[in-house]
């Protein structure tokens, strides 16, 4: 089985193109929701309604609700966004032990014949993780950034692994070298801010 697993904060067009993308090719999705920003600022849980409006397949969909630690106590934003990453796992852990999974921010959006590429290089090789070369945009989903010297900037995206792993926190995961890297910023979008100055 193969399950997409991302954060969630407010990124509704991003939630909706990524579910639709991906539903007919994934087993379910894995979304951690959270009661603070990376900040530490307070915030509502979102994503189930947002699923509910947008009319997503809510029998393909899990979503975690996480309280992360306060600002006062963890002033550090990093310690949230580990914390809501590693909550995903406690959904994964919960899938069958054949399952196989994809792991990026929601802005880190698979293609699709690159993540069915990415299961079958980490059932083929249980000693490494995967990543997904894609392309980085910013601003607008048309606008790649490109360094003049060496092209279009790769952003390898994501962790593909499988349940076995599962031992380690996602946040350990993420941290390892024993790393293959597909494509060549064409594995899928980085969409990374969308939108006017105010809106980033």
């Amino acid at each position: 089985m193969l399950f997409d697993c991302f954060m969630y904060f407010d990124e509704e067009e991003l939630l909706e193109l990524r579910v639709e993308m991906l539903k007919d090719i994934v087993d379910g999705f894995i979304i951690a929701d959270a009661n603070l920003t990376f900040k530490g600022e307070s915030k509502d849980f979102t994503c189930v309604n947002t699923i509910r409006k947008l009319g997503l397949p809510e029998d393909k969909i899990q979503v975690l609700h996480c309280e992360l630690p306060p600002a006062d106590s963890h002033p550090n934003p990093w310690v949230r966004e580990y914390a809501q990453r590693d909550a995903l796992g406690v959904g994964m852990r919960m899938c069958p032990p054949d399952s196989v999974f994809f792991i990026s921010d929601v802005d880190e959006i698979p293609k699709p014949s690159s993540l069915l590429e990415s299961l079958k290089v980490a059932k083929e090789n249980p000693e490494y993780f995967t990543r997904l070369s894609m392309a980085y945009l910013a601003g607008y989903a048309d606008l790649q950034v490109t360094n003049p010297k060496t092209g279009p900037l790769n952003w390898p995206c994501g962790v593909t692994l499988l349940y076995e792993h599962l031992k380690d926190s996602i946040t350990q995961i993420y941290s390892v070298d024993r790393i293959k890297v597909l494509g060549d910023c064409d594995a899928g979008w980085h969409f990374t801010w969308m939108g006017d100055a105010a809106r980033r």
